[in-house]
């Protein structure tokens, strides 16, 4: 058999395996240039300064409010895109933060939110769960109380984490903490997994922290 018959048959092969969903919906995606995907930061403000952010806290005045997020989200609806991750800042400081993820649903998108867990109170967190959300990813900086409080610069904020991840899973949402091991909390990773594992949350590794425009370290990124 010639190398160039043997070439064929293994991409008729290939061709033959059934793709999954999502790799069949991102081969459409591309035929079409068709975006799936989009990421909506609702607000810059935070209740943490964390030492790597890059969020620039200053620009408040920048925040769309609940009337102009229903208009770019059926664009972007309309568009053919349909998976959304809703970010900040703290997404939750924005004051129509689930009203705008309630529109969302309504649009039919599969939606994440990303949040620090500060804002989650039980009222919250029953909203949450309502809307059926794909994933709620929190944010932890360190494996332990010490070195994720001296990261957010808040005291408490790692309790917080622990409270918002108990009170969402008992509730039945699916649940992730995203991890980026700064040059600080590397060596906390294994800690990091087992506190997920113990909590019963699924984790991540984010592999690249943006160089910081607000944070007290610029230069310490991982």
């Amino acid at each position: 058999m010639t190398s160039t018959a043997s070439q064929s048959r293994k991409e008729e092969a290939a061709a033959s395996v059934p793709l999954s969903i999502a790799a069949r919906l991102k081969a459409h995606a591309l035929k079409t240039r068709t975006p799936i995907y989009a990421v909506a930061e609702l607000t810059y403000r935070c209740n943490y300064r964390c030492s790597l952010c890059y969020v620039d806290h200053g620009a408040v005045g920048e925040e769309l409010d609940l009337a102009e997020w229903k208009q770019v989200l059926e664009k972007v609806r309309s568009s053919g895109c349909y998976s959304l991750l809703v970010t900040g800042g703290e997404p939750l400081l924005h004051p129509d933060c689930l009203p705008i993820l309630e529109w969302a649903r309504r649009l039919g998108f599969v939606m994440r939110l990303l949040t620090n867990g500060s804002r989650v109170t039980e009222e919250i967190a029953r909203r949450l769960t309502l809307l059926r959300l794909g994933q709620i990813q929190i944010t932890l900086y360190g494996a332990n109380a010490e070195s994720h409080d001296a990261y957010a610069r808040a005291r408490g904020a790692f309790a917080k984490v622990i409270r918002a991840v108990r009170m969402l899973k008992d509730l039945g949402c699916n649940v992730t903490f995203a991890w980026n091991g700064t040059p600080d909390h590397v060596n906390q990773t294994g800690d990091y997994v087992d506190l997920a594992e113990s909590l019963g949350v699924a984790w991540y590794a984010a592999g690249l922290i943006s160089r910081s425009r607000m944070g007290i370290n610029p230069d310490r990124v991982s």
